[in-house]
């Protein structure tokens, strides 16, 4: 069958996938020139820092280049193109979890649990989750322990049909009032593009920041 001349890319609707596939192609593109500046940050360390003397230097060395490779994968992560079917929640999100302890959390004391569910989602669905949760999850290293680390972050995504629950919590001293920033705005943007709500509760025992929608 022959395409319809009249549904062509310039309606609203196609005029809406344009603008998509470009935010997120530009997306990808900053995750990628990140990735690559600290990859580039690490080469330089080494070549500077390669004939300094002392062994405790030189393990000092070795873990801050861990912890920039950490980043560096956690941000090629979000720069892969995961195509436009669907994916295991459980393997994108364990591979996330295990970026986001290894890049933020492990470097400050700070444990990382998980339980996620195994089913299929639609990749821009895990890839807005996913970017929702990361954000969640470096809020809590910031700010929910004082930098005084020894505590947990906690990511929890469960599903009953249509609907789906994520929860990010931690064991903190609570949420402080505080402006919001730029990852607050962000996460409002992300959320709305999932059709989500978000629930903060929080207390002097930590916070739970509960996101449902529907898949």
């Amino acid at each position: 069958m022959l395409n319809d001349p009249t549904k062509s890319a310039e309606s609203p609707a196609g005029g809406h996938v344009i603008e998509s596939v470009t935010r997120s192609l530009a997306v990808r593109e900053i995750h990628h020139r990140i990735a690559n500046a600290l990859a580039l940050l690490v080469a330089s360390m080494r070549l500077e820092l390669k004939s300094a003397g002392g062994q405790e230097l030189q393990e000092a060395l070795l873990r801050h280049e861990r912890h920039i490779m950490a980043i560096s994968e956690l941000h090629q992560f979000f720069a892969t193109d995961n195509g436009n079917s669907e994916v295991s929640t459980l393997s994108y999100f364990e591979r996330l979890c295990d970026l986001l302890a290894r890049a933020i959390l492990e470097p400050m004391r700070i444990g990382c649990e998980a339980s996620i569910c195994d089913r299929a989602l639609p990749v821009i669905r895990c890839e807005q989750l996913g970017l929702i949760v990361t954000e969640l999850a470096t809020n809590a290293a910031k700010h929910a322990f004082r930098g005084a680390g020894g505590g947990r972050v906690r990511i929890d995504l469960s599903s009953q049909g249509t609907s789906w629950s994520c929860i990010v919590s931690d064991n903190g001293v609570g949420m402080q009032r505080r402006e919001r920033g730029t990852g607050s705005q962000i996460v409002d943007g992300l959320i709305e593009g999932l059709g989500g709500y978000l629930h903060v509760q929080t207390g002097s025992e930590g916070t739970a920041i509960s996101l449902t929608f529907n898949a």
